[in-house]
């Protein structure tokens, strides 16, 4: 009597080799994409913007408040940020340092003797060159010096003249040291060209005088 075996379903499939794959590619490629996708309004459309700092701008730039010349230097917050406040990034006017009016006339008044006495030593020094005594001198002098009374009257006079011809009339301390050291500089070099030619003048005379000896 022959007996016919039977094996399993499950073997007789086993003993078949592997069956096909399921389909999961596509379900696979949907869960990577939606893991992969950003979150947020990043990636919402193409309308959507990404928030970032605000552009630094250079420290010689008209923006961040250089004048091209002088740089801006940004100072860093006390609490760490790196945001920098705006009124730390814009630089001010500087401040503007004038002398006062009445020290002002002090120094045109200065000036103006300074320059008296500069012309006071070439006109003397011109003088004695062409061989003319002091008396003779004096009185030219004083023809052309203009007095105190009258420096005083200019100076007070000269802010005004400043205002009349569209001129600054806040004078900072340099220019009113340059007014006063200017005159005195000229008045110094008249008088060392006037004893330069007297000491030349003299040295002609004496070196006649062996001449003739």
């Amino acid at each position: 009597m022959e007996v016919e075996a039977t094996l399993p379903q499950e073997a007789q499939s086993s003993d078949l080799g592997p069956g096909p794959d399921p389909v999961t590619d596509g379900l696979s490629a949907a869960i990577l994409a939606e893991q992969e996708q950003p979150s947020g309004d990043a990636g919402s459309g193409d309308g959507a913007k990404r928030r970032g700092r605000p552009p630094l701008h250079g420290m010689y730039s008209k923006a961040a408040g250089s004048d091209g010349k002088r740089p801006v230097l940004p100072v860093k917050p006390a609490d760490g940020s790196d945001a920098l406040p705006e009124s730390q990034m814009v630089a001010g006017p500087a401040t503007r340092v004038a002398i006062p009016p009445e020290l002002l006339s002090k120094v045109i008044c200065e000036s103006l003797t300074l320059g008296e006495n500069g012309i006071a030593y070439a006109l003397e020094g011109q003088g004695k060159l062409a061989g003319l005594t002091s008396e003779e001198i004096a009185p030219q002098l004083q023809r052309a010096r203009l007095g105190e009374s009258r420096k005083q009257l200019v100076a007070d006079l000269a802010p005004y003249i400043a205002q009349e011809w569209g001129l600054d009339v806040e004078v900072s301390p340099t220019v009113a040291v340059c007014l006063i050291l200017l005159p005195w500089a000229g008045g110094a070099t008249m008088a060392y060209l006037t004893l330069a030619g007297l000491a030349k003048e003299k040295a002609a005379r004496e070196k006649a005088k062996e001449r003739r000896l």
